[in-house]
Protein backbone atom coordinates (compact mmCIF):
# COMPACT_ATOMS: atom_id res chain seq x y z
CA UNK A 1 0.00 0.00 0.00
CA UNK A 2 1.62 3.57 -1.36
CA UNK A 3 0.51 5.67 1.81
CA UNK A 4 1.66 8.64 -0.80
CA UNK A 5 -1.30 8.06 -3.35
CA UNK A 6 -3.46 10.30 -2.32
CA UNK A 7 -5.92 9.08 -5.10
CA UNK A 8 -5.37 5.71 -4.40
CA UNK A 9 -5.69 6.31 -0.58
CA UNK A 10 -8.63 7.83 -1.36
CA UNK A 11 -10.62 5.09 -2.77
CA UNK A 12 -8.83 2.01 -0.78
CA UNK A 13 -9.49 3.88 2.46
CA UNK A 14 -12.92 4.25 2.19
CA UNK A 15 -13.84 1.42 0.38
CA UNK A 16 -12.42 -0.48 3.55
CA UNK A 17 -13.65 2.25 5.87
CA UNK A 18 -10.25 2.86 7.74
CA UNK A 19 -7.72 5.44 7.93
CA UNK A 20 -4.00 5.89 8.82
CA UNK A 21 -2.38 7.64 11.75
CA UNK A 22 1.12 8.78 12.00
CA UNK A 23 3.70 10.07 14.96
CA UNK A 24 3.94 8.92 18.70
CA UNK A 25 2.02 11.37 19.79
CA UNK A 26 -0.68 11.30 18.02
CA UNK A 27 -1.28 7.32 17.52
CA UNK A 28 -0.91 8.04 21.64
CA UNK A 29 -3.85 10.02 21.39
CA UNK A 30 -5.93 7.60 18.90
CA UNK A 31 -5.33 4.24 21.53
CA UNK A 32 -6.29 6.56 24.28
CA UNK A 33 -9.54 7.55 22.21
CA UNK A 34 -12.98 5.51 21.69
CA UNK A 35 -11.76 5.13 18.40
CA UNK A 36 -11.71 1.48 16.96
CA UNK A 37 -7.79 0.89 16.56
CA UNK A 38 -7.31 -2.08 13.78
CA UNK A 39 -3.67 -2.60 14.22
CA UNK A 40 -0.06 -0.68 15.01
CA UNK A 41 3.16 -0.88 13.05
CA UNK A 42 6.56 0.24 14.81
CA UNK A 43 10.26 0.09 13.13
CA UNK A 44 12.19 -2.14 15.05
CA UNK A 45 14.89 0.68 14.94
CA UNK A 46 12.75 2.68 17.95
CA UNK A 47 10.81 0.24 18.90
CA UNK A 48 12.62 0.10 22.55
CA UNK A 49 12.16 3.16 22.79
CA UNK A 50 8.04 3.59 21.68
CA UNK A 51 6.81 0.42 22.70
CA UNK A 52 6.61 1.39 26.49
CA UNK A 53 5.15 4.21 25.78
CA UNK A 54 2.09 3.54 23.70
CA UNK A 55 -0.73 2.89 25.92
CA UNK A 56 -2.63 -0.33 26.43
CA UNK A 57 -4.40 -1.72 23.46
CA UNK A 58 -6.22 -4.83 22.24
CA UNK A 59 -5.04 -4.53 18.84
CA UNK A 60 -2.27 -6.29 17.23
CA UNK A 61 1.24 -4.35 17.34
CA UNK A 62 3.41 -5.23 14.25
CA UNK A 63 7.41 -4.44 14.14
CA UNK A 64 9.34 -4.52 11.55
CA UNK A 65 12.54 -2.91 10.01
CA UNK A 66 12.58 0.52 8.42
CA UNK A 67 13.49 -0.67 4.37
CA UNK A 68 10.42 -2.95 4.91
CA UNK A 69 7.99 -0.13 6.10
CA UNK A 70 9.41 1.97 4.05
CA UNK A 71 8.35 -0.53 1.02
CA UNK A 72 5.14 -1.11 2.43
CA UNK A 73 4.39 2.41 3.16
CA UNK A 74 5.92 4.14 0.00
CA UNK A 75 7.79 6.59 2.60
CA UNK A 76 10.33 6.90 4.91
CA UNK A 77 8.49 6.76 8.09
CA UNK A 78 10.78 9.04 10.22
CA UNK A 79 8.58 9.06 12.77
CA UNK A 80 8.58 5.27 12.98
CA UNK A 81 4.75 4.73 13.97
CA UNK A 82 1.58 3.80 12.51
CA UNK A 83 -1.51 2.74 12.98
CA UNK A 84 -4.80 2.08 11.59
CA UNK A 85 -8.64 2.49 12.62
CA UNK A 86 -11.65 2.26 11.23
CA UNK A 87 -13.50 4.98 10.09
CA UNK A 88 -16.63 5.91 12.25
CA UNK A 89 -19.83 6.20 10.37
CA UNK A 90 -20.87 9.52 9.62
CA UNK A 91 -24.39 10.40 11.53
CA UNK A 92 -26.19 13.28 10.62
CA UNK A 93 -24.74 16.80 11.41
CA UNK A 94 -27.52 17.56 13.79
CA UNK A 95 -25.96 15.16 15.95
CA UNK A 96 -22.85 17.81 16.62
CA UNK A 97 -24.46 20.65 15.97
CA UNK A 98 -27.26 20.31 18.79
CA UNK A 99 -25.37 19.96 21.83
CA UNK A 100 -22.92 23.04 20.11
CA UNK A 101 -22.52 26.62 21.02
CA UNK A 102 -19.40 27.31 18.80
CA UNK A 103 -19.04 26.01 15.10
CA UNK A 104 -16.52 25.92 12.49
CA UNK A 105 -17.78 25.93 9.15
CA UNK A 106 -15.32 24.76 5.98
CA UNK A 107 -16.09 25.26 2.40
CA UNK A 108 -14.01 23.31 -0.11
CA UNK A 109 -10.69 23.41 1.90
CA UNK A 110 -8.53 21.12 -0.75
CA UNK A 111 -5.15 21.47 1.09
CA UNK A 112 -4.69 18.97 3.44
CA UNK A 113 -2.31 20.84 6.20
CA UNK A 114 -4.30 23.60 5.94
CA UNK A 115 -7.59 21.15 7.12
CA UNK A 116 -5.23 19.97 10.26
CA UNK A 117 -4.20 23.04 11.25
CA UNK A 118 -7.61 24.00 11.07
CA UNK A 119 -8.64 21.52 13.18
CA UNK A 120 -5.87 22.02 16.03
CA UNK A 121 -6.70 25.65 16.13
CA UNK A 122 -10.73 24.94 16.49
CA UNK A 123 -10.18 22.51 18.95
CA UNK A 124 -7.46 25.18 20.71
CA UNK A 125 -10.49 27.75 20.68
CA UNK A 126 -13.19 26.25 21.73
CA UNK A 127 -15.28 25.26 18.77
CA UNK A 128 -17.85 22.42 19.83
CA UNK A 129 -17.69 21.06 16.28
CA UNK A 130 -16.79 21.31 12.87
CA UNK A 131 -19.55 21.04 9.64
CA UNK A 132 -17.24 20.64 6.29
CA UNK A 133 -18.97 21.18 2.64
CA UNK A 134 -18.91 17.77 0.58
CA UNK A 135 -15.64 18.87 -1.89
CA UNK A 136 -13.19 19.73 1.00
CA UNK A 137 -10.74 17.19 1.42
CA UNK A 138 -10.68 14.42 3.53
CA UNK A 139 -10.20 15.15 7.35
CA UNK A 140 -9.16 11.50 7.86
CA UNK A 141 -6.31 11.81 5.45
CA UNK A 142 -2.82 10.89 7.25
CA UNK A 143 -1.13 14.40 6.84
CA UNK A 144 -4.41 15.94 8.27
CA UNK A 145 -4.63 13.32 11.48
CA UNK A 146 -1.01 14.29 11.62
CA UNK A 147 -0.92 18.35 11.55
CA UNK A 148 -4.18 18.50 13.74
CA UNK A 149 -1.59 16.56 16.41
CA UNK A 150 -5.02 14.30 16.55
CA UNK A 151 -7.57 16.97 17.10
CA UNK A 152 -9.79 15.51 14.22
CA UNK A 153 -9.84 12.33 17.04
CA UNK A 154 -11.59 14.78 19.99
CA UNK A 155 -13.37 17.15 17.76
CA UNK A 156 -16.92 16.30 16.55
CA UNK A 157 -17.16 16.73 12.67
CA UNK A 158 -19.99 15.84 9.70
CA UNK A 159 -19.32 16.35 5.92
CA UNK A 160 -22.65 17.92 5.40
CA UNK A 161 -24.28 16.53 1.81
CA UNK A 162 -26.62 19.35 1.90
CA UNK A 163 -24.45 22.13 1.12
CA UNK A 164 -25.23 24.66 1.17
CA UNK A 165 -28.60 24.77 2.49
CA UNK A 166 -27.40 23.64 5.92
CA UNK A 167 -26.69 27.11 6.41
CA UNK A 168 -30.23 27.87 6.10
CA UNK A 169 -31.27 25.25 8.55
CA UNK A 170 -28.34 26.84 10.66
CA UNK A 171 -29.87 29.95 10.77
CA UNK A 172 -33.35 28.43 11.78
CA UNK A 173 -31.84 27.21 14.59
CA UNK A 174 -30.76 30.48 15.95
CA UNK A 175 -27.25 29.92 14.65
CA UNK A 176 -25.26 33.41 14.11
CA UNK A 177 -23.14 32.46 10.83
CA UNK A 178 -20.18 34.86 10.43
CA UNK A 179 -18.69 34.57 7.13
CA UNK A 180 -15.41 35.48 6.78
CA UNK A 181 -14.26 37.20 3.39
CA UNK A 182 -12.03 40.18 2.55
CA UNK A 183 -14.34 42.56 0.35
CA UNK A 184 -14.36 45.79 1.84
CA UNK A 185 -18.07 45.29 1.59
CA UNK A 186 -18.02 43.15 4.78
CA UNK A 187 -18.01 44.63 8.25
CA UNK A 188 -14.76 45.04 10.19
CA UNK A 189 -13.90 42.39 12.75
CA UNK A 190 -14.10 44.36 15.88
CA UNK A 191 -17.25 45.68 15.05
CA UNK A 192 -18.79 42.24 14.36
CA UNK A 193 -17.36 41.94 18.06
CA UNK A 194 -19.43 44.31 19.37
CA UNK A 195 -22.37 43.24 17.36
CA UNK A 196 -22.43 39.48 18.55
CA UNK A 197 -23.52 40.07 22.28
CA UNK A 198 -26.95 38.57 23.12
CA UNK A 199 -26.07 35.53 20.27
CA UNK A 200 -25.76 31.94 22.09
CA UNK A 201 -24.83 30.23 19.18
CA UNK A 202 -21.89 31.80 16.42
CA UNK A 203 -20.71 29.87 13.54
CA UNK A 204 -17.33 31.05 12.06
CA UNK A 205 -17.17 29.97 8.00
CA UNK A 206 -14.32 30.19 6.06
CA UNK A 207 -13.82 29.44 2.39
CA UNK A 208 -11.22 27.73 -0.02
CA UNK A 209 -7.65 28.75 0.18
CA UNK A 210 -8.30 30.36 -3.88
CA UNK A 211 -11.39 31.67 -3.86
CA UNK A 212 -12.79 32.18 -0.58
CA UNK A 213 -16.46 31.86 0.03
CA UNK A 214 -18.51 30.68 -2.80
CA UNK A 215 -21.00 33.32 -3.56
CA UNK A 216 -24.07 30.80 -2.46
CA UNK A 217 -22.39 30.10 1.24
CA UNK A 218 -21.67 33.94 0.87
CA UNK A 219 -25.64 34.82 0.18
CA UNK A 220 -26.99 32.28 3.17
CA UNK A 221 -24.85 33.81 6.08
CA UNK A 222 -26.10 35.48 8.75
CA UNK A 223 -23.14 38.46 8.31
CA UNK A 224 -19.63 39.47 6.14
CA UNK A 225 -16.85 39.90 8.32
CA UNK A 226 -13.03 41.12 7.13
CA UNK A 227 -10.18 41.54 9.07
CA UNK A 228 -8.44 44.76 8.95
CA UNK A 229 -5.13 44.72 7.28
CA UNK A 230 -2.86 46.75 5.87
CA UNK A 231 -2.87 47.23 2.18
CA UNK A 232 0.40 45.28 1.33
CA UNK A 233 -1.71 41.95 1.61
CA UNK A 234 -5.15 41.24 0.25
CA UNK A 235 -6.07 38.28 2.13
CA UNK A 236 -4.50 35.61 4.89
CA UNK A 237 -3.84 31.86 4.99
CA UNK A 238 -7.22 30.30 5.47
CA UNK A 239 -6.07 28.74 8.27
CA UNK A 240 -4.52 31.83 9.85
CA UNK A 241 -7.54 34.12 9.29
CA UNK A 242 -10.21 31.63 10.97
CA UNK A 243 -7.55 31.02 13.86
CA UNK A 244 -8.12 34.98 14.31
CA UNK A 245 -12.17 34.79 13.84
CA UNK A 246 -12.02 32.03 15.90
CA UNK A 247 -10.11 33.76 19.04
CA UNK A 248 -12.41 36.89 18.69
CA UNK A 249 -16.12 34.96 18.51
CA UNK A 250 -15.33 32.16 20.27
CA UNK A 251 -15.06 30.05 23.28
CA UNK A 252 -11.62 31.82 24.23
CA UNK A 253 -12.56 34.71 22.76
CA UNK A 254 -15.43 36.05 24.62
Amino acid sequence: MNLRGPEFRRVFERQRGVFVAEGQRVVERLLRSSWTVCSVLVAAERAARILPRLPPTDAPIYVASQPVIDRMTGFNLHRGLLAAAQRPPQGHWSDVVDRARRLLIVERINDQENLGTLFRSAAALGMDALLLSPDSCDPLYRRTVRVSMGAVLDLPFRIVDTWPNVLSDLGAAGWHVVAFTPATTAISLPECQSSLHGYERVAVMVGSEGDGLSAAALALATQHVRIPMTSHTDSLNVAMAASIGMYAVGGTGQ
